[in-house]
């Protein structure tokens, strides 16, 4: 029965830990492609100016 609980644990974390690195995947992926990107294009584009 103990291993049981052992099981459920294990289950949570491993649930909560993949679900935290996607989030974290996700919201650095969204701000780069805004942000950092967006930035970079709109120097580039000025040194040309």
């Amino acid at each position: 029965m103990r291993i049981v609980s052992y099981l459920i644990l294990w289950f949570c974390f491993t649930f909560l830990f993949a679900s935290a690195v996607l989030l974290v995947e996700y919201v650095e992926g969204f701000k780069i492609s805004t942000t950092e990107y967006y930035g970079l294009r709109k120097r580039s584009a000025s040194a040309e100016l």
